[in-house]
């Protein structure tokens, strides 16, 4: 016991004393967690000590002790630790549950309207309605996935800066974002937005998008200045990136402020811009202040965001105020029509994807879950793709697609799933995050043609 204390930091042996005492006392296991000691790099490492009683064959107590290290920002693998993992699991899970059939219902209702937008003339009032209803179907979409990145707290599926897979529509996230900002931080302070709802997609986060858009609302309130205005575009191509971007497809954003009015209070400044600026080179962005705003002059800055690659031509649509207009963006070019099977388990959700993939002129075929969908595949396997949704029971599109691309490699596999909810394991396939619009299912087809 001797040679075991002196392994550790002597401030930590009255811990390994009570725990020994306990031990002897009851069956364990029980558990401690010490700070070792000593020269070299193993010096300050956690290890995690459980003491278990037992007895030697001549019937003597003893005790066995078991020790691994914790690594850095591992929790200890205490009992109440581990019960706490326990219960993140299980409200993850539940949340996940929650969140995949909330987005099956806002899928329904953006398919099924942005197919009503087209197929009718509507008179003026009536493509007002249905606008309003697909811009509050989008903001309950970015509500989910911000549910889900706090559930999901500093998992890798939500981190800011290193995740190479996450990407986010501009348009959108400001949109559903910009209430927030005028209910919390801006007030009554006018907010205008000039995003064109065609950009591509930006490669970072919506979350890193928040948090940026959140420092710049507070900095802009805490001057003391007179509305706030977002505007964005895409980076000509051919042109050269923003200074310490690489080459590459980026999108242009623009921040700016009125000046302040006579008698307007303002608050010492902070390190908001600061915050913002290493956020976006973090993500292999750019940013620059023109105008801090602190002195007369209106508050004007712009960043520079790495932007995924085109692969249709779509049309200019532009999204203006807080919701946006979303029944005007036009579809991609025109493409030959697909053969696609259609793998989804639930029947709503299916025959309002059937209703949009006709009306953008492809053949479908319908499967209600994996086993069914091999079974077609098996009489009959000339399609271009399959859409397959990731969260079906037994077999789950990421098991079928493995078994479909292995059987039939000329079947462009589509996986469809909450934003970041798909595994590692899926970024060979294409991917349509839920809930998505009659827009999206032509942009992703378009990138199969691709």
């Amino acid at each position: 016991l001797a040679d075991l204390a002196g392994r550790f930091e002597p401030a930590d042996r009255p811990l390994l004393d009570l725990a020994l005492a306990a031990a002897l006392g009851a069956d364990g296991p029980h558990d401690v967690v010490m700070r070792t000691r000593g020269p070299g790099p193993e010096s300050g490492r956690r290890l995690l000590v459980r003491l278990l009683r037992g007895r030697d064959a001549a019937g003597r107590t003893r005790i066995h002790a078991l020790s691994r290290a914790i690594n850095e920002g591992e929790p200890a693998d205490t009992p109440a630790g581990a019960n706490e993992r326990r219960r993140n699991l299980v409200l993850r899970r539940v949340t996940d549950g929650i969140i995949h059939d909330f987005n099956d219902v806002l899928t329904v209702v953006l398919v099924n309207l942005g197919v009503l937008r087209r197929q009718t003339g509507l008179d003026p009032r009536q493509a007002a309605l249905t606008d309003a209803a697909l811009a509050g179907a989008q903001r309950g979409a970015a509500l989910t996935r911000r549910l889900l990145n706090l559930v999901r707290g500093g998992e890798p599926s939500g981190d800011l800066a290193t995740s190479d897979l996450a990407s986010c529509d501009l348009a959108a996230t400001v949109a559903a974002f910009l209430p927030f900002l005028q209910g919390s931080v801006l007030r009554d302070a006018p907010v205008v937005t000039r995003i064109p709802a065609d950009l591509p997609k930006a490669a970072c986060s919506e979350r890193l998008l928040e948090l940026v858009l959140l420092n710049l609302a507070f900095h802009v309130r805490d001057l003391g200045l007179h509305g706030f205005a977002i505007g964005a575009a895409e980076h000509p191509a051919g042109q050269p990136p923003a200074p310490g971007m690489p080459e590459g497809p980026a999108l242009r954003v623009l921040f700016a402020s009125g000046r302040r009015p006579a008698g307007a209070a303002m608050r010492p400044p902070t390190r908001a811009l600061e915050t913002v600026a290493q956020l976006l080179r973090e993500r292999g962005g750019g940013w620059r202040v023109v105008s801090d705003g602190q002195g007369e002059e209106a508050f004007l800055a712009e960043a520079w965001l790495r932007a995924e690659a085109r692969t249709a031509e779509t049309g200019t649509a532009e999204a203006h105020g807080v919701e946006g207009r979303t029944g005007d963006a036009a579809d991609p070019a025109p493409q030959a029509a697909l053969r696609i099977l259609l793998v989804e388990s639930d029947s709503l959700v299916r025959a309002s994807l059937v209703e949009a993939l006709g009306e953008l002129g492809h053949d479908v075929v319908q499967a209600a879950s994996g086993e069914h969908a091999l079974a077609l595949l098996a009489r009959d396997a000339a399609f271009d793709a399959m859409i397959a949704d990731q969260a079906m029971p037994v077999m789950t599109g990421l098991q079928l697609a493995a078994t479909v691309v292995e059987r039939h490699p000329g079947i462009r596999v589509i996986l469809a799933s909450p934003h970041g909810q798909l595994p590692a394991a899926a970024r060979r396939f294409l991917q349509l995050d839920k809930p998505f619009r009659r827009e999206d299912l032509a942009a992703v087809l378009a990138s199969r043609a691709a």
